[in-house]
C-alpha cells in the first residue's frame, strides 16, 4: 500500500470511530446504575458485611449489582448493647439480610450498658458519686455507664474523716477513688472521729444463715455469735462469705444496720458496736427461651402465637419483633412470611431456613431472619 494509500485508510478509520463513538456513549448512558447499600452505625459498635465490602464504623456505602442479597451483621464493642436495625432492615437479631434491589439504607443502633454502683457507708459522713451527684448515707446504689471512670468523693460530717475504703476503692487514697465499672461494683467505705477516745472497744458479730464472718485485723472468726476487743479507732474490715448459690448481706446491727449486699462492712471502733451477716439461698432463674427476628424488605413476619408482627404492612412499620416464653411450658412456634404489595418472600436464614412462607419451631430459643424483595 502506498503512503497515499494509507493516509486514506486512516481517514476512513478516524471518521468510522467519531461516527461510533457517541451511539457507545449513549449506549453507556442509558445502563441502569447500580444500586447502592448505604449503612449508618451509631456510636459503640460496627457493621460488616459477609462479602468484606463494607467495614462500616459510622457511615458508608457500596454500589452492589441489582438483585444481590447481602448479608450484614451489627458487633457491639465492649461495654455496649446492640439495640436493633432502623431503615431497610427492622428487628433485634444481630443480621439482617437485605436485597439490594434499589437504593437501600440501613441504620444499627447501640447504646451503651449500664452498671450497678452498691456502697457501704459507715459512721458521720457521705459518698458523693459523679457524674452524676448522687450522695450515698449508710448504703445506697446508683446506676453508672459501664466503661467510663466515676469518681466517689468523701463529705465528712463535722468532727469526722474518712478513714478507710475496701472492695473496689481497696488501694484508693482517703481524699477520693475513681474506677471503671462493669456489670457491678462494690465500694465500702468508712468515717471516724478525727481524734479517736481512750480505751479497747468492743465488736460483736451475729451471723446467720450459712453466713460466715471473719475480720482484719484479725479477732472475728464466727457462724453462730462471735466478738473481739480492739483498740479504739481501729480500723476493723467485716467480710462475709457463704458457700455457692447463696447471697449475703448485711442488716440489723448498729453498723452496717441498713441491708447491704457489699461484701465487706468497713468500720471504724470509736465506740462499741455490733453488726449482723445474713445468707439467703438465691432463687432458681429459668433460662430464658423465645424467638427474636429481624426482616428487611416490604413484608411482615407474623407469629401464631399472636404476639410476633415483625416487618412493614401496607406502609406500617410493626415492631413486634420478640416473644418470650415460659420454659417451663411445653410449646411450639409458627412464623408466616408475608409479603407486601408487589413484592415476594426472599427467604429465611439463621434458625429457619428454605423460602417456604411457613417456619415452624419446637421448644428452644431462636434467632431468625427473614428478607423480602421487591418484584
Amino acid at each position: 500500500m502506498d503512503l497515499r494509500s494509507k493516509r486514506s485508510a486512516f481517514r476512513v478509520a478516524a471518521a468510522l470511530a467519531l461516527v461510533a463513538t457517541p451511539a457507545v456513549a449513549v449506549a453507556a448512558s442509558q445502563l441502569p446504575a447500580k444500586p447502592v447499600l448505604r449503612v449508618s452505625v451509631t456510636t459503640g459498635g460496627v457493621v460488616h458485611s459477609d462479602d468484606g465490602r463494607i467495614r462500616c464504623p459510622r457511615r458508608c456505602s457500596v454500589a452492589y449489582k441489582r438483585s444481590g442479597v447481602k448479608a450484614l451483621n451489627a458487633y457491639p464493642r465492649q461495654h455496649f448493647d446492640f439495640r436493633g436495625w432502623s431503615g431497610s432492615c427492622f428487628g433485634f437479631v444481630t443480621r439482617c439480610l437485605v436485597a439490594v434491589d434499589q437504593r437501600t439504607d440501613v441504620r444499627a443502633r447501640f447504646t451503651r450498658r449500664t452498671g450497678t454502683l452498691q456502697v457501704s457507708v459507715t459512721g458521720s459522713g457521705a459518698i458523693e458519686v459523679e457524674p452524676g451527684g448522687t450522695i450515698i448515707r449508710d448504703t445506697g446504689s446508683a446506676e453508672v455507664p459501664q466503661g467510663l471512670p466515676i469518681t466517689l468523693t468523701p463529705r465528712p460530717d463535722a468532727g469526722s474523716t474518712l478513714k478507710g475504703w475496701a472492695e473496689e476503692c481497696a488501694d484508693a487514697a482517703l481524699v477520693g477513688c475513681t474506677i471503671t465499672p462493669g456489670d457491678k461494683a462494690e465500694v465500702a467505705a468508712a468515717f471516724g472521729q478525727a481524734t479517736p477516745g481512750p480505751g479497747p472497744r468492743t465488736l460483736s458479730v451475729k451471723v446467720g444463715g450459712a453466713a460466715t464472718v471473719t475480720s482484719t485485723p484479725a479477732g472475728i472468726r464466727c457462724p453462730g455469735a462471735c466478738s473481739a476487743m480492739f483498740p479504739a479507732g481501729t480500723l476493723v474490715a467485716l467480710r462475709s462469705s457463704a458457700p455457692g448459690g447463696y447471697d449475703t448481706y448485711w442488716e440489723g446491727g448498729r453498723t452496717c444496720s441498713v441491708r447491704s449486699y457489699v461484701p465487706t462492712c468497713l468500720l471504724v471502733l470509736d465506740a462499741s458496736t455490733d453488726a449482723g451477716a445474713f445468707a439467703n439461698l438465691r432463687p432458681y432463674g429459668y433460662p430464658s427461651e423465645g424467638v427474636v427476628l429481624t426482616v428487611s424488605g416490604p413484608g411482615e413476619v407474623l407469629g401464631d402465637t399472636g404476639d410476633i408482627q415483625c416487618g412493614r404492612h401496607i406502609g406500617r412499620l410493626f415492631k413486634y419483633c420478640a416473644s418470650a416464653m415460659d420454659p417451663r411450658d411445653d410449646w411450639s412456634l409458627g412464623l408466616s412470611a408475608l409479603p407486601g404489595r408487589h413484592a415476594r418472600f426472599g427467604g429465611w436464614g439463621g434458625d429457619c431456613s428454605g423460602k417456604k412462607l411457613y417456619c415452624t419451631r419446637p421448644k428452644g430459643s431462636y434467632e431468625v431472619t427473614a428478607y423480602f424483595r421487591r418484584r
